[in-house]
């Protein structure tokens, strides 16, 4: 692996006190790497722990537009890609309020961040990622399989927009995969194509709490993974022996027996076998 280039590391941080377990993570990459750090304007008072935890790390105070996807794409439009063998992008997410689910899967409390760091928490488990890469040369994005979905659960509108936008890049996307949450270790010449958008970070909304909004963040959360698929890569979990395969298989019966979730306007539907007995009005 001594012929990889640097890691280009992004880590956006909103939640101060979440740093520490992000810390924990980067310093375990056994890989050279380039830091960049992204501070939120309430979290400027972890600016010199960050420096003397990492020197050399490019700290840069931003406003709060755009969630952790805003700078993260404000960065890609100031570095050359070609520079780097990956990227992988990392952010302070807080915990989820109890009976939180995400394709079925219980992400309540910090189990959403702790799947979402799972893989870059070890040196081992982030040389595994590397080596997969390394194995399998379709592998374009590593992130864990109870983030990655495939089909569109909570927002259409951000779905058909970032379909749009892939379209203007000339890819019309086949397969629609993205990681929820946006954590994930890629290759880094896969997102060269968002930097032809010329996005900064002053077009990105004031964040949502409630996430109920399609956003410019939650489009170019899904066109992440809709580019990586529509160049011919794959989106996998470099740490589960069968990728979740089992699980969704599973849970796509389960889902097809009984079903309840919300729709596109937020409004409560219930199915049974496929059929809607009952809507919230």
């Amino acid at each position: 692996m001594d012929s990889l280039k640097p890691i280009l590391v992004h880590i956006h941080v909103f939640y101060s006190y979440l740093w520490e377990e992000i810390q924990e993570c980067v310093q375990q990459i056994p890989y050279k790497f380039e830091l960049f750090v992204t501070l939120a304007e309430q979290c400027t008072d972890i600016y010199e722990e960050i420096k003397e935890a990492f020197p050399r790390a490019n700290i840069k105070v931003v406003k709060n537009l755009g969630y952790d996807v805003g700078p993260f794409i404000d960065l890609l439009s100031e570095v050359d890609l070609d520079n780097y063998s990956f990227v992988l992008k990392l952010h302070t997410k807080r915990d989820m309020p109890n009976g939180a689910k995400l394709k079925y899967f219980d992400v309540s409390g910090s189990k959403w961040r702790d799947y979402a760091l799972s893989s870059f928490r070890t040196r081992h488990n982030f040389e595994k990622c590397i080596n997969k890469f390394s194995k399998n040369k379709k592998l374009g994005m590593i992130a864990n399989y109870h983030l990655v979905l495939r089909k569109e659960y909570f927002d259409k509108p951000a779905a058909g927009k970032a379909k749009q936008y892939a379209q203007i890049l000339g890819y019309y996307p086949k397969k629609y995969i993205f990681v929820a949450g946006t954590m994930f270790l890629c290759k880094a010449v896969l997102l060269k194509p968002i930097q032809k958008l010329n996005f900064k970070i002053e077009d990105f909304e004031i964040p949502d709490q409630n996430h109920k909004n399609s956003s410019l963040a939650h489009v170019m959360e899904r066109l992440f993974g809709i580019l990586v698929v529509s160049q011919g890569f794959k989106i996998q979990d470099a740490l589960s022996i069968d990728n979740g395969f089992f699980y969704r298989k599973y849970f796509d019966i389960l889902n097809f027996i009984y079903s309840k979730k919300l729709n596109s306007k937020g409004k409560l539907r219930i199915k049974i076998f496929k059929i809607p007995i009952y809507c919230q009005r």
